[in-house]
């Protein structure tokens, strides 16, 4: 049963991939491979569905997931902008493949941004430490594979992975460097900030006098 799940999802991701990205599977087997036992051991036991969307603004992610925990969804949306060249689809599908294993932490630190009982700092800080944990892991995949000069001359990401520093404090400077559009933490933070209004708008209401 194990192994229909797994197949199911890595023919499931590969189904749904853009055309441009079945190409560069079909052109890089051994890339394709490690692709879908990635997807295998992240989806063993979970569904999952590809979305796509297109962005030219450069502050926002090239991709991200998240849970839907609605009846009838997927337990996990990969979201991936789909106007990217193909090496970077393929970094960046792997990455938020990589990166969808915490789903278990990921819900424990957003339950606690939204008790309280997590800091605005230690949220940003312990969800960056997920991100260090799925570069460190797609950086060492890429190192193990050889791609056309052509291909990783069109990428925006390759050489940001494959450069990136395998320390923590390291990461985050560089990651800033690197990324001089887009501020992660004070998105982490801004989401810890959502989280909290969330909690007090909805205990406000609860704790409200009923009305006779």
């Amino acid at each position: 049963m194990l192994f229909c799940v797994s197949s199911w999802a890595q023919n499931n991701i590969v189904r749904e991939a853009s055309p441009k990205l079945q190409k560069f599977l079909s052109d890089n087997p051994v890339a394709a491979k490690v692709f879908k036992n990635a997807i295998s051991n992240a989806f063993s036991n979970r569904t999952v569905r590809l979305f796509y969307f297109y962005s030219d603004d450069d502050s926002e992610a090239p991709a991200f997931h998240f849970y839907p925990n609605t009846a009838g969804s997927p337990d996990v949306m990969l979201c991936i902008c789909e106007n990217q060249p193909p090496l970077d689809e393929f970094i960046t599908t792997l990455f938020e493949t990589l990166n969808s294993r915490n789903e278990n932490a990921f819900e424990n630190l957003f339950q606690d941004a939204y008790l309280g009982t997590k800091s605005r700092e230690q949220f940003a800080t312990e969800i960056s430490r997920f991100e260090f944990e799925a570069t460190k892991d797609t950086r060492s995949i890429l190192l193990t594979l050889k791609f056309r000069k052509k291909e990783i001359n069109e990428s925006y990401y390759y050489r940001k992975f494959i450069e990136c520093p395998t320390n923590f404090d390291g990461f985050l400077s560089y990651s800033r460097r690197v990324s001089p559009h887009r501020d992660a933490i004070t998105e982490y933070e801004l989401k810890y900030d959502s989280l909290r209004k969330m909690y007090h708008e909805t205990n406000s209401v609860s704790n409200s006098p009923t009305k006779n």
